[in-house]
């Protein structure tokens, strides 16, 4: 597996440890290295992939800002605000099921360390990379045991 998933490590179902490493760093390094893997376009295809993927988003804002005080009062705006909110929250909940949930919770020890990486990261504000490093430890430690 290339140090970024690819189209084919997606096709093969290998790359949720690149998923889970471009997760504890954020969306913008993820898209980069991707679009730089991406066929056999090289550098340059790599860069057009990189404006596609970025520059809706960008020209949508730039539309959309003179007008967002206006749009920010208005009460229906605010209401599908929500619902796209809602929408996107549900899409991230099933994409942590299937495939994340299924294919790495298979016994309670695991279920356990999901748990307790949810309370370092939620209750004791632990910084990411070291809930990834002490469920690195506690993966290896569990292995080693079983």
């Amino acid at each position: 597996m290339a140090m970024y998933p690819t189209a084919a490590d997606a096709a093969a179902g290998t790359n949720l440890l690149g998923t889970a490493m471009t997760d504890t760093a954020g969306a913008a390094t993820f898209h980069f290295p991707r679009a730089m893997d991406i066929g056999p376009g090289g550098i340059s295809g790599g860069m057009i992939a990189l404006v596609a993927i970025f520059l809706p988003s960008f020209l949508l804002v730039i539309a959309i800002l003179p007008f967002w005080n206006q749009l920010s009062q208005a009460t229906n705006f605010r209401a599908a605000l929500v619902a796209i909110n809602a929408a996107v929250v549900g899409i991230l909940a099933a994409a942590l099921f299937d495939p994340v949930w299924t294919s790495s919770i298979k016994e309670p020890a695991d279920f356990a360390m999901a748990v307790a990486a949810f309370g370092l990261l939620m209750f004791w504000k632990l910084p990411s990379w070291a809930v990834v490093l002490l469920c690195a430890a506690a993966g290896v430690g569990i292995s080693l045991v079983s």
